[in-house]
Formats: C-alpha cells, structure tokens, sequence
C-alpha cells in the first residue's frame, strides 16, 4: 500500500472531521448536477453556493429541528458528480438508482453510532456492501482486485481475545474511513481532496425540509 495515498485522506478527515463526522457522501454518473439534486429529493430553487461546512452547520440546525440535515451539496470531480449530506442518508437509500449510468458508490460516516458502510452499485443494481467490523454482505466481485491490499475492509470482529491483539490496528474506525476513500478513489479514478471540500459547491434543500 502507497503511504503517500493514505496519508492524503488522513488529511481530508484531519481538515474536514467536524463536517464529516455524520455524513453520506456519493459518486455517482446521474446526469447534470440538477437531475442528480432531484433524484435525491431535492428543491432547485433552493441552490446556493456553500462550503462543505457551512452545509454542515445548516445540517445541524435542520437536524435539531426534524432529526434529518435535510442539506445536499452536489459538486463536479472530473466526469463524477459527488454528493454530501451531513445527518442524512439518501445517497445511501438510492445508490442502487444513482448507478443506472454505470457506477455509484455511497459512503455513510456516522461517528455518533459508531456505523460506518461503503456501498457499490452498478448498472441500477445493488452489488454490495461493506461495513466496519462486519463481514461484506453480496457480490465482492468487481471489487476484488481494488482491494487486495485493503484486507482491513473486508474485517469481522476478532474471533476471539488471542485474534484480537494482532487484529486491533486493522479494526480502527479512523483506519477504515480512510480506506473506504481509498476505494472510492480507485474504483472512480478520482480523488477527493481537502481543497476541494474546502471550495463552494452548490447547496439543495431536500423538499421536506423546507
């Protein structure tokens, strides 16, 4: 493994921890930035340039209010469009839709509950789903060669206390989100970087929230 690629999202959560400690982020190919809005329940009339972490505090105010952020901030990475929601979950629930154009992959951080699952679809179809301290649940296939170095993705819980020694590195939370970006990188072939978070995107209310 390329400690130089592990040190790059050591960064991103080291810069952008406090928006990111709840949060669904998306890849996703779903048409232009509005469409993909939409697909996510979405009002267009509400877009507004905001940072990552102004969406964030926007997040939390909406949350106290109706237990959802109700924010999506939708952003362009290359030829992928990248979706964040901070206490929110709809990149998650609608990855299987998100992939109809070939790919999307839903990464939902939730440092409260301690949850933490990539999802990867493909083609409107829910390939799999890999989540901390877990088995993977369905079809690893077009995965495989993306994570032979990244065995820690694919960890369950120390079967017993004698695994557990050798195990404890490779079970760390931290250690997981950032090989959960790591894949992202390498199954889209774009990297999300702390300047790009740091940057304005445009900011959708979700239609329920308003």
């Amino acid at each position: 493994m390329d400690a130089t690629e592990m040190a790059r999202y050591q960064e991103v959560l080291a810069r952008h921890g406090d928006s990111l400690r709840q949060v669904c982020i998306t890849w996703c190919r779903a048409g232009g930035e509005g469409h993909l809005a939409a697909a996510l329940a979405a009002d267009l009339s509400t877009a507004q340039p905001r940072t990552i972490s102004q969406a964030a505090e926007e997040a939390d105010a909406q949350y106290g209010r109706c237990g959802r952020g109700g924010t999506v901030v939708v952003g362009g990475l290359s030829s992928w469009l990248i979706t964040i929601e901070s206490s929110d979950w709809a990149g998650a629930t609608s990855v299987d839709r998100l992939s109809e154009n070939g790919e999307a992959i839903a990464l939902t951080i939730n440092d409260t509950m301690l949850h933490y699952s990539l999802f990867y679809a493909r083609d409107g179809d829910l390939q799999c789903r890999l989540r901390w301290l877990d088995g993977p649940a369905g079809d690893i296939t077009f995965l495989e060669r993306h994570l032979t170095d990244l065995p820690m993705m694919l960890d369950t819980v120390p079967a017993s206390e004698e695994d557990s020694e050798r195990n404890a590195s490779q079970v760390s939370s931290d250690v997981w989100k950032v090989y959960a970006f790591m894949l992202a990188e390498r199954i889209t072939g774009v990297r999300l970087t702390a300047d790009w978070l740091d940057r304005e995107h445009t900011r959708y209310l979700r239609i329920s929230n308003r």
